[in-house]
């Protein structure tokens, strides 16, 4: 397992700043990213989440707050780092956390 500090993100949008997280952890943006496999402590990752709606506020228009929480929280909770790490402000990354893109089987 690399254990790496939780990196400062400077995006505006939330999608770019989720992928300018895991960019800054070694994601270079072919493979595919197991986020399970990405762990922050419990309290990391309710802050991290706390922040990434605050920040989204800021910058998202034309949607009210209820919305912005349900979205911004929705990204992340399913495309962002997983809860359970051990090592408070450092990112846990668990071997496999990037994986090659699984071609489709089933296309013609």
């Amino acid at each position: 397992m690399k254990i790496k500090p939780i990196p400062e993100l400077t995006e505006s949008q939330p999608y770019a700043r989720l992928e300018e997280l895991y960019r800054k952890l070694g994601w270079d943006g072919k493979k595919d990213v197991d986020s399970s496999k990405v762990r922050l402590s419990e309290d990391d990752w309710l802050a991290m989440l706390s922040r990434e709606i605050e920040h989204a506020k800021t910058v998202i228009t034309g949607m009210n707050e209820i919305d912005i929480r349900i979205a911004v929280g929705m990204l992340w909770t399913n495309m962002g780092p997983s809860g359970g790490g051990k090592h408070p402000g450092m990112v846990e990354l668990c071997p496999g956390w990037l994986e090659e893109p699984e071609m489709n089987k089933n296309a013609v």
